[in-house]
Protein backbone atom coordinates (compact mmCIF):
# COMPACT_ATOMS: atom_id res chain seq x y z
CA UNK A 1 0.00 0.00 0.00
CA UNK A 2 2.53 2.60 0.68
CA UNK A 3 4.00 2.26 -2.46
CA UNK A 4 0.95 3.78 -3.55
CA UNK A 5 1.98 7.55 -1.55
CA UNK A 6 2.64 10.34 -2.71
CA UNK A 7 5.69 10.81 -1.01
CA UNK A 8 7.00 8.18 -2.96
CA UNK A 9 6.77 9.64 -6.36
CA UNK A 10 3.55 11.24 -6.92
CA UNK A 11 0.34 10.86 -7.62
CA UNK A 12 0.91 10.72 -11.10
CA UNK A 13 0.84 7.56 -12.96
CA UNK A 14 1.88 6.75 -16.99
CA UNK A 15 0.83 3.70 -17.99
CA UNK A 16 3.79 1.50 -19.17
CA UNK A 17 5.93 3.47 -17.17
CA UNK A 18 4.90 4.07 -13.55
CA UNK A 19 4.70 6.96 -11.38
CA UNK A 20 5.84 10.34 -13.27
CA UNK A 21 8.25 10.95 -10.40
CA UNK A 22 10.66 7.89 -11.28
CA UNK A 23 10.56 8.82 -14.69
CA UNK A 24 13.62 10.16 -16.93
CA UNK A 25 15.38 10.27 -13.58
CA UNK A 26 19.76 9.75 -14.99
CA UNK A 27 21.79 6.68 -13.93
CA UNK A 28 23.73 8.78 -11.76
CA UNK A 29 21.20 9.75 -8.69
CA UNK A 30 23.46 10.29 -6.39
CA UNK A 31 22.81 13.30 -3.98
CA UNK A 32 25.52 15.59 -5.94
CA UNK A 33 24.16 14.78 -9.72
CA UNK A 34 20.98 14.80 -8.29
CA UNK A 35 21.33 18.56 -6.91
CA UNK A 36 23.46 20.19 -9.39
CA UNK A 37 21.70 18.76 -12.54
CA UNK A 38 17.63 17.62 -11.70
CA UNK A 39 17.22 20.04 -8.46
CA UNK A 40 14.61 22.88 -8.53
CA UNK A 41 15.63 26.48 -7.73
CA UNK A 42 13.28 28.35 -6.04
CA UNK A 43 14.88 31.13 -4.96
CA UNK A 44 18.52 32.39 -6.32
CA UNK A 45 21.03 30.39 -4.62
CA UNK A 46 18.39 28.40 -2.79
CA UNK A 47 17.87 24.27 -4.60
CA UNK A 48 15.39 21.65 -3.60
CA UNK A 49 14.68 18.30 -4.48
CA UNK A 50 11.32 16.98 -3.12
CA UNK A 51 10.10 12.95 -3.79
CA UNK A 52 6.56 14.00 -4.05
CA UNK A 53 7.84 15.65 -7.53
CA UNK A 54 11.06 13.46 -8.31
CA UNK A 55 11.88 10.28 -6.37
CA UNK A 56 15.87 9.62 -6.72
CA UNK A 57 17.19 6.38 -5.33
CA UNK A 58 18.20 7.63 -1.93
CA UNK A 59 15.17 9.23 -1.02
CA UNK A 60 12.04 6.87 0.41
CA UNK A 61 11.38 4.51 3.51
CA UNK A 62 14.11 4.25 5.97
CA UNK A 63 13.33 1.65 9.06
CA UNK A 64 15.48 3.45 11.76
CA UNK A 65 16.17 6.99 12.32
CA UNK A 66 19.61 8.28 11.31
CA UNK A 67 21.83 9.67 14.50
CA UNK A 68 22.16 13.11 13.39
CA UNK A 69 18.36 13.95 12.52
CA UNK A 70 16.44 15.95 14.61
CA UNK A 71 12.99 16.04 15.38
CA UNK A 72 11.58 19.63 15.02
CA UNK A 73 7.70 19.11 15.22
CA UNK A 74 4.58 17.77 14.48
CA UNK A 75 2.47 18.53 11.66
CA UNK A 76 -1.46 18.17 12.04
CA UNK A 77 -2.71 17.22 8.25
CA UNK A 78 -4.91 16.14 5.73
CA UNK A 79 -3.73 13.18 4.97
CA UNK A 80 -2.92 13.58 0.78
CA UNK A 81 -0.76 10.64 -0.06
CA UNK A 82 -3.65 8.59 -1.61
CA UNK A 83 -7.11 9.67 -2.52
CA UNK A 84 -9.71 9.14 -0.26
CA UNK A 85 -13.72 9.77 -0.49
CA UNK A 86 -12.95 12.42 2.59
CA UNK A 87 -10.47 14.60 4.88
CA UNK A 88 -8.87 12.48 7.52
CA UNK A 89 -6.65 14.63 9.79
CA UNK A 90 -3.36 12.59 10.56
CA UNK A 91 0.01 13.56 12.95
CA UNK A 92 3.15 13.65 10.71
CA UNK A 93 6.69 14.02 12.92
CA UNK A 94 8.98 16.07 10.83
CA UNK A 95 12.79 15.65 11.30
CA UNK A 96 15.84 17.78 9.90
CA UNK A 97 19.68 16.28 9.70
CA UNK A 98 22.71 17.95 7.75
CA UNK A 99 23.24 15.88 4.02
CA UNK A 100 26.76 15.02 3.27
CA UNK A 101 27.74 18.87 3.03
CA UNK A 102 27.00 21.89 5.76
CA UNK A 103 24.96 23.39 3.25
CA UNK A 104 22.49 20.86 2.41
CA UNK A 105 19.70 20.03 5.02
CA UNK A 106 17.11 16.74 4.73
CA UNK A 107 13.70 16.67 6.05
CA UNK A 108 12.32 13.03 6.77
CA UNK A 109 8.90 12.85 8.28
CA UNK A 110 6.77 9.55 10.14
CA UNK A 111 3.33 9.88 9.77
CA UNK A 112 0.99 7.96 12.51
CA UNK A 113 -1.48 5.70 10.39
CA UNK A 114 -3.06 4.31 13.18
CA UNK A 115 -6.21 6.35 12.61
CA UNK A 116 -6.62 4.59 8.77
CA UNK A 117 -6.02 1.33 9.67
CA UNK A 118 -9.44 -0.03 8.41
CA UNK A 119 -8.13 2.38 5.15
CA UNK A 120 -4.75 1.16 4.70
CA UNK A 121 -4.40 -1.63 6.88
CA UNK A 122 -1.18 -1.76 8.87
CA UNK A 123 1.08 0.64 7.86
CA UNK A 124 4.85 -0.42 8.67
CA UNK A 125 6.36 2.41 10.62
CA UNK A 126 8.98 4.33 8.59
CA UNK A 127 11.21 7.40 8.49
CA UNK A 128 10.50 8.82 4.85
CA UNK A 129 13.43 11.19 3.49
CA UNK A 130 10.79 13.30 1.67
CA UNK A 131 13.18 16.83 0.95
CA UNK A 132 16.49 18.04 0.25
CA UNK A 133 17.34 21.79 0.32
CA UNK A 134 20.65 23.39 -0.95
CA UNK A 135 21.16 26.81 0.42
CA UNK A 136 24.02 27.52 -1.92
CA UNK A 137 24.94 31.00 -0.56
CA UNK A 138 25.79 29.55 2.65
CA UNK A 139 29.74 28.98 2.73
CA UNK A 140 30.86 25.53 4.43
CA UNK A 141 30.67 25.53 8.10
CA UNK A 142 28.76 28.51 8.31
CA UNK A 143 25.11 27.23 8.39
CA UNK A 144 23.73 26.67 11.19
CA UNK A 145 20.03 25.94 12.26
CA UNK A 146 20.33 26.77 16.02
CA UNK A 147 21.64 30.34 14.50
CA UNK A 148 19.49 30.24 11.60
CA UNK A 149 16.47 28.45 12.44
CA UNK A 150 14.84 30.57 9.36
CA UNK A 151 15.97 27.88 7.09
CA UNK A 152 13.95 25.33 9.21
CA UNK A 153 11.00 27.18 8.89
CA UNK A 154 11.45 27.64 5.11
CA UNK A 155 12.04 23.76 4.52
CA UNK A 156 8.66 23.22 6.80
CA UNK A 157 6.63 25.33 4.22
CA UNK A 158 8.26 24.28 0.83
CA UNK A 159 7.27 20.36 2.22
CA UNK A 160 3.73 21.58 3.36
CA UNK A 161 3.33 23.00 -0.63
CA UNK A 162 4.71 20.11 -2.30
CA UNK A 163 2.78 17.76 0.44
CA UNK A 164 -0.30 19.23 -1.55
CA UNK A 165 -1.82 20.78 1.83
CA UNK A 166 -2.98 24.12 -0.13
CA UNK A 167 -6.78 24.98 0.90
CA UNK A 168 -6.45 23.18 3.70
CA UNK A 169 -4.85 24.40 7.69
CA UNK A 170 -2.21 22.39 8.73
CA UNK A 171 -1.32 22.99 12.28
CA UNK A 172 2.75 22.56 13.65
CA UNK A 173 3.58 22.05 16.70
CA UNK A 174 7.40 23.00 17.66
CA UNK A 175 9.45 19.90 19.43
CA UNK A 176 10.76 20.45 22.76
CA UNK A 177 14.17 19.40 21.27
CA UNK A 178 16.91 22.33 21.03
CA UNK A 179 16.18 23.18 17.22
CA UNK A 180 12.58 22.97 17.79
CA UNK A 181 12.40 25.20 20.76
CA UNK A 182 14.06 27.90 18.04
CA UNK A 183 11.12 27.80 15.56
CA UNK A 184 8.66 31.17 16.54
CA UNK A 185 5.52 30.52 17.75
CA UNK A 186 3.93 32.93 15.24
CA UNK A 187 5.47 30.34 12.51
CA UNK A 188 2.27 27.68 13.01
CA UNK A 189 -0.10 30.58 12.62
CA UNK A 190 1.51 32.04 9.33
CA UNK A 191 1.84 28.54 7.99
CA UNK A 192 -1.83 27.52 8.15
CA UNK A 193 -2.68 31.11 6.74
CA UNK A 194 -0.59 30.45 4.04
CA UNK A 195 -1.73 27.05 2.92
CA UNK A 196 -5.35 28.27 3.59
CA UNK A 197 -5.15 31.03 0.91
CA UNK A 198 -4.34 28.24 -1.43
CA UNK A 199 -0.37 29.40 -1.38
CA UNK A 200 -0.11 30.75 -5.13
CA UNK A 201 3.28 30.59 -6.57
CA UNK A 202 3.89 34.36 -6.21
CA UNK A 203 2.62 34.91 -2.96
CA UNK A 204 4.37 31.42 -2.01
CA UNK A 205 7.59 33.17 -3.07
CA UNK A 206 7.25 36.47 -0.99
CA UNK A 207 6.24 34.77 1.95
CA UNK A 208 9.76 32.23 1.82
CA UNK A 209 11.81 35.41 1.08
CA UNK A 210 10.46 37.14 4.19
CA UNK A 211 11.16 34.20 6.29
CA UNK A 212 14.69 34.46 5.21
CA UNK A 213 15.12 37.96 5.99
CA UNK A 214 13.16 37.67 9.67
CA UNK A 215 15.33 39.58 11.98
CA UNK A 216 14.78 37.72 15.20
CA UNK A 217 14.66 39.09 18.66
CA UNK A 218 17.07 36.98 20.69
Amino acid sequence: MKALFARYGGHGVIIGKGKEGVIDLPEDQSLDNMLDHHSVEILPNIRYISSYETFPGYMGAYPKLARNLVRIGTLSHNFMDVFLPYNVQVQTAIYVGKDKYQNVCSLFISTDFSHLDWILGDVEKSYDYVLTVWFRDKEEGEDNLRLHPELMEFMIVLLAKTMGLEYSEPEFTPSRTYLGKRIRTAFSDQLNGLMKNGAKDEELLEALKEMLNLKRNE
